[in-house]
């Protein structure tokens, strides 16, 4: 639909193929005000088509500030999640961001598919939740593109960049070596993704707490788990046919040990005085006086903050260094331990 040639292409011209105001064109090109994703697509698609180029906007662009940022999760219905994005939408909101929230069921052609989407949008960063260590080559392409970025919750190995977190396999060593003192020897491990790098620090600090109290580490008690409560309800399963079942059993996630519960409830088992349970990052129903479960405590909403604030400092600063901010955690012992409770 381009013009005749010699016929200059107007502002005009590209609202009416967009179907779209005039003011929506200016706002799209100068970006000043916000607009919804569907109509900067449409803009820039009529821009396009013909062949539409006002003065400034050979800079490309990416050259301006969209003051919107992707938000990549990898299951929404985690209730790890929530605290984090509700984190990072405060801090934009503080600085006058916006956010683009996706979730990619942890699947990574459609990690792929988001990426490209959010570079559509010309967003000046993104922030990843929870990434695999073979979504490395996409990462490495979001970083030759320029596009500011941070890693949350767990690193991809050989990629420096930007990273928000905890110290995973301190604190797996903190809860294991709790269960120790209280008299546990036979602890069962049901353990998170292993592609994950925080399910990896969590083993490795369980099995160096177990290694450091002379304790002989069986294979067969870790088991795996996909961070659902159905999957820590099997891995308890496996657990319990064991030949010598476990007094006590860690879950490298609060949701997995919530599994577990269930499991040994069906199987006639009290909590803690048959079977002890734990597990990791206090999620809400953690805390609960029907659950009283033992975990480990990380704010979640500090890191979504942080996560935001790191990446602001790039997107603004134009800082290139990268950074890394690791968080404390803290152990709480509840009921289903059999310790004495610290809350």
């Amino acid at each position: 639909m381009q013009k005749p040639l010699g016929e200059r292409v107007t502002v005009k011209d590209v609202a009416r193929l967009a179907g779209v105001s005039v003011a929506t064109v200016s706002y799209v090109m100068n970006r000043k005000r916000f607009v919804s994703p569907e109509l900067t697509r449409r803009v820039l698609e009529a821009m396009a088509e013909l062949d539409y180029h006002p003065s400034g906007l050979a800079r490309g662009l990416r050259l301006r500030r969209t003051r919107c940022v992707g938000l990549v999760l990898s299951d929404i219905t985690n209730p790890f999640f929530p605290e984090i994005a509700r984190g990072m939408q405060d801090a934009a909101r503080t600085a006058h961001y916006h956010v683009f929230l996706c979730n990619t069921d942890d699947a990574g052609d459609e990690l792929q598919y988001y990426v490209r989407a959010l570079r559509a949008q010309h967003v000046d960063g993104i922030i990843f939740t929870a990434v695999r260590q073979e979504d490395a080559p996409v990462l490495r392409q979001v970083r030759d593109d320029a596009i500011p970025f941070v890693l949350v919750n767990r690193r991809v190995h050989g990629l420096a960049c930007d990273f928000v977190g905890i110290d995973n396999e301190g604190s797996a060593m903190a809860m294991t070596e709790h269960l120790i003192a209280l008299g546990y020897e036979r602890i069962g491990f049901i353990m998170g993704p292993e592609s994950s790098s925080a399910s990896a620090g969590r083993l490795n600090g369980y099995q160096a707490a177990l290694q450091a109290h002379g304790i002989a580490l069986e294979p067969a008690s870790i088991q795996a788990g996909d961070l659902t409560p159905d999957s820590g309800y099997r891995a308890a399963q496996r657990l319990l046919d064991l030949p010598h079942r476990p007094r006590a059993i860690f879950a490298g996630n609060d949701a997995m040990a919530l599994g577990a519960l269930d499991a040994l409830y069906d199987a006639g088992l009290r909590v803690p005085a048959d079977v002890a349970v734990a597990g990791f990052d206090d999620m809400a129903f953690a805390s609960s006086r029907t659950i009283s479960l033992t975990t480990i405590h990380q704010s979640r909403y500090d890191l979504g903050c942080d996560a935001m604030t790191l990446l602001l400092e790039s997107i603004e600063q134009g800082r290139t260094e990268p950074r890394e901010v690791i968080l404390p955690t803290r152990l709480v012992v509840r009921r289903s331990c059999g310790g004495t409770p610290t809350e």
